[in-house]
C-alpha cells in the first residue's frame, strides 16, 4: 500500500514533512507505515486522499488513479503566502 502513497509524494514533489505540516499526520506514523510495522487507520487514509485528491480505494489499490488539483491548490495556497 505504501508503494502507492510513495509514488505520488514522488509525482509531486511532496515530502513526509510537508505531509506532516499539512495533515497532521506524523512523519514517524508515515515511516512506521513504510517499514510495515501498522497498518493507516481509515482516517489516515481519508486524510490522505484528500491532501492528494484521490480515493481510499486508490490508495488502497482497488481502483485506477483519479486525481484531482488539490495538491495544486495547496501549492497555490503556499506561494500566496
Amino acid at each position: 500500500m505504501y508503494e502507492i502513497l510513495a509514488n505520488l509524494m514522488e509525482k509531486h514533489s511532496v515530502t513526509p514533512y510537508k505531509i506532516a505540516k499539512e495533515t497532521g499526520i506524523t512523519q514517524a506514523t508515515l515511516s512506521r507505515w513504510k517499514n510495515g510495522k501498522v497498518s493507516p487507520s481509515i482516517k489516515t487514509l481519508q486524510t490522505l486522499a484528500s491532501f492528494f485528491g484521490v480515493s481510499v480505494d486508490y490508495l488502497l489499490g482497488s481502483t485506477v488513479h483519479n486525481e484531482t488539483s488539490n495538491i495544486k491548490d495547496i501549492e497555490q495556497e503556499e506561494k500566496t503566502c
